[in-house]
């Protein structure tokens, strides 16, 4: 018996479980489902809706099975040749799906972990994760943590462009912490293959030894051997579901807690007779997500804006007196009355950051405008904002003035009406002053 044959007998003997099943037709609804017979795909487009479905594409040799990150209103309408327009129309909604990959598992981790505490950094508890099955890791934020819309725009318009903002702004945001453990990572192990020791004997207290030396990686290099996939978030575009078995390596493709993605070990996604089941897409609290889209976009446009031409960022240079500040900012700091007050502290942190106020100042001022507040952030959420945001280099203005979240969080003024951005008011009044 072949090596393909093989895997096929191991698949009618896996695919048999009702705990596998169940996870297949729970991730089917509303997605294009498409089977693998071993080397090659089936036919598209297809569907699961019942046990039944799953043992006769079994039967016929299926190895695995593969399905949308996108929700259809109904997914046999699908067919190659369709216009944006069309699939928009046919799309229902869209789930955050990131795909960490890498041929050394360890570096997965280690970018995997990362993403866990971007997601829990902005107030993220409910996602899924699972192996790939392979030496990755998938990441799942369910369509139901989007708000509905945005600038009256509906959310399911706002597929790849949004999906791929997060996943930028999640890269550029854990760039820096990679590196750095990717680097220790590596040190240990040419040293240990250098030396003869034992990586055990190489570390201290669980971590790399301080006083061994060895090369550095930078961000370039951490990024070139790491991918986080950005192909996968393009319409259509398929990946491997939560429980399904991956070709290549003869493992499942299993549902993890997130918090023991340092220690999983693959071992334990081996096929067997039981198979525990663990929900991958979860239904996170209403608009749990929303801080994180609107953040992602506004940084999108931010870094468009800023990188072609160094020359349209506004340069505050010198000191900036408060009676300076442009109207809208100024009402800010008077406090936020309702809803919005995580995007008035990303607005915020981004103009004290422009106009050159030092760290301890901008915390100093942030402290203060939370007292005033109808309703105080916790005090973790706002140092780790504070710290996130002075600790990286390069700086963004704050949104511009006919931004939509001005009018949202109430603190628009007719002066947004005949200024571009803040910095401009600022811009203005200090020429004024120096003439």
């Amino acid at each position: 018996m072949g090596k393909a044959e093989k895997f096929k007998e191991l698949s009618r003997r896996y695919y048999r479980q009702r705990s596998v099943q169940k996870a297949l037709l729970e991730t089917a609804k509303q997605r294009e489902v498409v089977p693998r017979y071993y080397d090659s795909f089936g036919k598209r487009p297809d569907i699961l809706l019942y046990e039944g479905d799953i043992r006769s594409l079994v039967e016929r040799g299926a190895t695995s099975f593969h399905c949308s990150e996108e929700r259809w209103e109904d997914p046999l309408k699908l067919k190659a040749g369709l216009s944006k327009q069309e699939l928009d129309e046919l799309r229902v909604g869209w789930d955050l799906l990131i795909d960490v990959d890498c041929k050394f598992i360890e570096y997965s981790k280690v970018a995997a972990a990362l993403l866990r505490d971007a997601l829990y950094f902005h107030k993220i508890q409910t996602f899924g994760v699972k192996f790939s099955g392979g030496t990755g890791f998938h990441f799942c934020v369910a369509s139901e943590a989007f708000p509905k819309e945005i600038s009256g725009k509906a959310m399911k318009y706002y597929f790849p462009d949004g999906a791929r903002a997060i996943l930028d702004y999640l890269s550029e945001m854990i760039k820096p912490k990679l590196s750095s453990r990717i680097e220790d990572l590596d040190s240990i192990r040419e040293i240990s293959e250098k030396t003869g020791k034992s990586e055990k004997e190489l570390t201290w207290r669980g971590k790399p030894n301080p006083y061994l030396r060895g090369s550095h990686l930078d961000t370039v290099a951490a990024y070139s051997i790491l991918n986080l996939d950005a192909g996968l978030i393009s319409s259509r575009h398929l990946f491997r579901m939560p429980f399904s078995l991956n070709e290549k390596t003869s493992l499942v493709s299993v549902v993890i807690p997130p918090r023991i993605i340092e220690k999983f070990n693959p071992k334990v996604a081996k096929p067997s007779d039981f198979i525990r089941y663990r929900e991958f897409i979860k239904v996170p609290e209403e608009e749990e997500g929303r801080e994180l889209l609107i953040q992602a976009l506004d940084w999108k446009k931010k870094v468009r804006m800023i990188e072609p031409s160094e020359k349209r960022i506004i340069e505050i240079k010198g000191k900036v007196k408060d009676d300076e500040f442009p109207p809208c900012i100024r009402k800010a700091l008077e406090g936020i009355k309702k809803d919005g007050r995580k995007r008035c502290l990303f607005i915020l942190i981004n103009f004290f950051r422009s106009i050159n106020l030092p760290p301890e100042e901008i915390g100093r001022r942030l402290q203060e405008w939370n007292q005033r507040n109808y309703k105080l952030l916790s005090e973790n959420y706002l140092q780790t904002q504070i710290s996130w945001h002075t600790r990286q280099e390069k700086k963004f203005p704050p949104p511009n003035c006919d931004h939509p979240s001005y009018k949202e969080i109430g603190i628009y003024t007719p002066e947004c009406e005949r200024m571009k951005n803040p910095l401009s008011y600022v811009a203005r009044r200090m020429r004024m002053r120096k003439r």
